[in-house]
């Protein structure tokens, strides 16, 4: 019962981040002895999904901070050990959002871009928002807008880090803010 009521509760609390939304019972858990058998695409350049990396794990990354904040988890994509978190935190004002990339584990030497995009993990859609490159496995961004608009921009969202500029087709770590 403890376990509804959190669940509950954290419902409201992402409901409050959207003017259309319905509050549901949470549904059952899914099946893991489920075949996720994955196929490799045939064209090398496509974004593809770590295959160690579970399916329920990209579908539950974000986690909403009492203080109103936002943590993402940053999920390794195509083996290239780098992951890390996205924490998204609104300013005092309500007026502009902070999001603080840190990221560990791969060897990259050149800058990586980062970006919000539209769509989910593993292969997500267009830029809506992009994000100071990532450096050292840093990154620190201000939008300039509330969490409510940013989270209400699209259906679905992901955070994004690229290789490189030069390799911006290859996805390093991806992360579903919904």
């Amino acid at each position: 019962m403890k376990k509804l009521l959190a669940l509950g509760a954290a419902s409201l609390i992402f409901a409050g981040c959207s003017t259309n939304t319905t509050v549901s019972a949470p549904s059952p858990i899914p099946d893991t002895t489920a075949d996720t058998t994955q196929t490799t695409p045939t064209d090398t350049t496509m974004m593809t999904p770590d295959a160690s990396a579970s399916p329920t794990a990209m579908a539950t990354d974000a986690t909403m901070m009492p203080d109103g904040s936002m943590q993402v988890k940053l999920n390794t994509q195509n083996d290239l050990g780098q992951s890390g978190t996205a924490t998204l935190t609104p300013s005092a004002d309500g007026k502009s959002v902070v999001v603080v990339l840190a990221l560990t584990g791969g060897t990259f030497t050149a800058a990586q871009p980062a970006h919000i995009h539209e769509g989910s993990c593993p292969a997500p859609g267009a830029v809506k928002y992009p994000l100071t490159n990532v450096v050292n496995g840093k990154s620190t961004t201000t939008l300039k807008m509330s969490m409510a608009d940013l989270l209400k921009t699209a259906p679905q969202l992901a955070i994004n880090v690229h290789k490189s500029a030069d390799e911006s087709s290859v996805y390093t770590a991806c992360g579903n803010l919904q």
